[in-house]
């Protein structure tokens, strides 16, 4: 008895160590998105590779924001069909949107802002759709809750990010890149499953960074601001968030465009004047 366990908690951390190994890869490198990649400094979570600088004191003065519809390279936009790119970056205009929102006033285009973050996909894997379907029958079918999906055929997505302030001075930057894995990446039936929901992980870790002006990779600091609740309705410009319909989707590996209708935006009403970003 003691002897089977032994094997099984071996076989157990060889797996995980294989799965963990087996996981996509994404390159960072410098190219021509960024107005500048000077004082960029090395920055990293558990699974992404970052590249960060912003300027505290800049993104502290600032009340109102803007979120530029985010773009794709020519490589990345001559892969993709128009739902694809659709979805993609509506995954992660929508995440950066919410978090910045947490801090600043959000504007729609033409009206003047405090500061415009502007954000490239330079990359994008797309998903082997087959071996994410093998790996949603093998977890359905698996006694073992949280199986592991199958480390192969995983998608990865890199991208660049950048904020200004009104006279156009770049006052922050990211480069970012991560691939899916086998363990926090849920597979979907989708040659876009990752990309979409690895661009809701940029957004995320992009508007940390604006709101909190720190690492965003690190703990967050003690608040000096009030973070605003609920959703900025300028947000909504970016098209309805899935909600409970796609956290279901999700868990069953349904494709993004079952319950994300990214192609359906609502248009942007005028600005609302409420104060946001209290403190530095």
């Amino acid at each position: 008895m003691r002897r089977s366990a032994t094997i099984l908690r071996s076989a157990a951390a060889t797996a995980l160590l294989l799965s963990l190994a087996a996981c996509a890869s994404a390159p960072l490198k410098p190219g021509g998105n960024l107005a500048s990649y000077d004082g960029l400094t090395k920055a990293e979570g558990p699974r992404t590779k970052a590249r960060i600088r912003y300027d505290a004191a800049a993104l502290g003065k600032a009340r109102t924001a803007h979120i530029a519809p985010a773009t794709f390279s020519p490589e990345v936009a001559a892969e993709l069909n128009e739902e694809q790119k659709a979805l993609v970056a509506a995954a992660l205009n929508r995440t950066l949107c919410d978090r910045v929102a947490q801090r600043y006033d959000i504007v729609p285009q033409g009206e003047r802002a405090d500061l415009t973050v502007t954000s490239t996909i330079t990359h994008l894997e797309k998903t082997e759709g087959g071996l994410a379907g093998a790996s949603i029958a093998a977890s359905a079918l698996s006694p073992i809750p949280f199986t592991p999906r199958l480390p192969i055929g995983m998608g990865s997505l890199a991208g660049k990010s950048e904020v200004k302030d009104a006279s156009g001075k770049q006052v922050a930057a990211m480069m970012w890149a991560r691939g899916a894995d086998a363990f926090t990446t849920d597979p979907r039936l989708s040659k876009i499953g990752d990309a979409y929901e690895l661009s809701e992980a940029f957004g995320r870790d992009m508007g940390r960074m604006v709101t909190r002006h720190s690492d965003p990779f690190k703990s967050a600091p003690k608040r000096t601001w009030e973070e605003r609740k609920g959703d900025d309705p300028q947000c909504a410009v970016f098209g309805d968030k899935p909600g409970l319909a796609g956290f279901i989707g999700e868990r069953l590996g349904a494709p993004p465009g079952w319950t994300d209708k990214a192609n359906d935006p609502k248009p942007e009403k005028k600005p609302q004047s409420v104060a946001r970003n209290e403190g530095s």
